[in-house]
């Protein structure tokens, strides 16, 4: 039996994909908690003194970080992410997909249940609070890196015939979780208490941990259907660091272009809850709503990719994509009676179309077996650049939050040339894969 002609396969993506659906959701719990982990109680309590403002209260269970150590979580994550990628894609093409859905599920898991430890009332306030959360991000970026390099893999297996719509199900599945972060997440905090909110984050991310084994279960009993071609094809086959020299030109460009253009929306979101609130008077709540928009249009990513699947012009469309999200940046650093939620919306629409189309490149530039270490250098390369953007956010905003809205409005606007300016480097980078490309194609025609 050939791979496509066995329907179980279609049983194995839904597993790969609520592989790292946990990992997502809680990715993103800073974000939506983002007033009460970098905010202090009695800053708060002033502050609604002081103003009067409808939206402002105490928070008793606030942490008080900061804006530099609130990046922070975010830096940690993606170096991780950055650090395991490489050797994690060598790990995963060695022992294969089955051992590797079970292992970095019950590894990421673990790192959200130390997060949610250090916001407990037993840890809270304490010197072991910071570095606990620190080592809990640290864990929690072997779903981002390795994890989501594994997820693809099984695609690039199970689904090398068509590839389009099984990466846009991955990426519907993943900001699925990020959507349910930013809708719960902030009210669960407001009805159950901030402690609370983590502890069902760690919960939902043990749901990786279930499909990783129902994984492994089917891929296990798909592969002895194959007949000895198809198995072949699928076994682990560990490449040489001299074979990544026969990768194309295209792919490195690729590798520029996706580094670039994550290291400004992944840093955007993770502050831009405290920047609605700050600009436009939006409640912790609303401005949460407003924040996840960039990921609620990942829910339309299967009907994007039917579109996409139907134009041969992925690497030009990725290029136009990029290109439309310098002027949303710019707006909003600077033209404030736009609406805050159209812009989250067209930086979604972008984020979707490059994360299909590019990704899904990927696997028609690099063989099955290679894909591991390919995506994993991709990975790392992009978790050193979110991070270092992070961590370059955090020192904008400063150690400590600025009491004057206006102080506080300008740093952002420097946040936001940052990110246009790695989004106009994102766009070069298309232009030159592009270019390599057609050059590729051409010599392969005069051949």
């Amino acid at each position: 039996m050939k791979i496509h002609e066995w329907r179980w396969r279609y049983p194995i993506l839904v597993c790969d994909c609520l592989l790292a659906l946990g990992c997502y959701y809680n990715i993103g719990v800073p974000s939506a908690l983002q007033a009460d982990i970098q905010g202090s109680g009695d800053y708060n309590c002033t502050h609604n003194n002081v103003s009067g403002s409808a939206h402002a209260t105490c928070c008793e269970e606030c942490l008080g970080l900061g804006p530099q150590k609130y990046n922070l979580l975010f830096s940690v994550l993606s170096w991780t992410s950055a650090i395991v990628s490489i050797p994690g894609g060598f790990f995963i093409d060695k022992i294969g997909n089955r051992a590797s859905a079970v292992l970095i599920p019950t590894i990421f898991s673990t790192g959200m249940l130390l997060f949610a430890l250090a916001g407990s009332p037993v840890i809270r306030g304490t010197p072991y609070m910071f570095p606990l959360m620190l080592i809990g991000r640290m864990t929690l970026g072997f779903g981002t890196g390795p994890g989501r390099v594994l997820q693809n893999r099984v695609v690039s297996f199970w689904f090398r015939d068509n590839s389009v719509m099984p990466v846009s199900f991955l990426i519907f599945t993943i900001r699925s979780g990020n959507v349910l972060n930013f809708f719960l997440t902030a009210n669960l905090a407001q009805w159950f208490g901030l402690p609370w909110s983590l502890w069902i984050g760690a919960l939902v991310c043990c749901i990786g941990l279930v499909a990783g084994i129902g994984l492994a279960v089917l891929d296990s009993i798909g592969t002895k259907q194959l007949d000895e071609e198809a198995r072949k094809q699928m076994e682990s086959k560990p490449i040489n660091l001299r074979d990544m020299k026969s990768f194309p030109s295209s792919y490195w460009y690729l590798i520029v272009m996706l580094t670039c253009f994550y290291s400004s929306v992944i840093p955007f979101v993770s502050n831009a809850t405290k920047f609605f609130q700050d600009r436009y008077g939006y409640s912790k709540t609303d401005a949460s709503y407003v924040n996840g928009a960039v990921y609620d249009v990942a829910l339309l990513a299967p009907i994007f990719g039917k579109i996409l699947e139907k134009i041969d012009c992925h690497g030009i469309v990725g290029m136009v994509a990029t290109l439309v999200t310098i002027p949303v940046y710019l707006t909003l650093a600077y033209v404030s009676q736009v609406s805050p939620l159209a812009m989250s919306i067209c930086i979604g629409v972008t984020f979707n179309c490059n994360a299909i189309i590019l990704w899904q490149a990927m696997m028609a530039m690099i063989p099955p077996t290679s894909y591991g270490t390919a995506a994993g250098l991709a990975s790392s390369c992009m978790g050193i650049g979110m991070g270092t953007s992070a961590l370059i956010v955090g020192t904008i905003l400063g150690q400590k939050e600025e009491k004057d809205v206006d102080v506080r409005l300008q740093k952002y606007q420097y946040m936001l040339l940052l990110f246009a300016c790695l989004t106009a480097l994102s766009f070069l980078s298309a232009v030159f894969m592009n270019v390599s490309d057609i050059r590729s194609v051409s010599r392969h025609r005069i051949k």
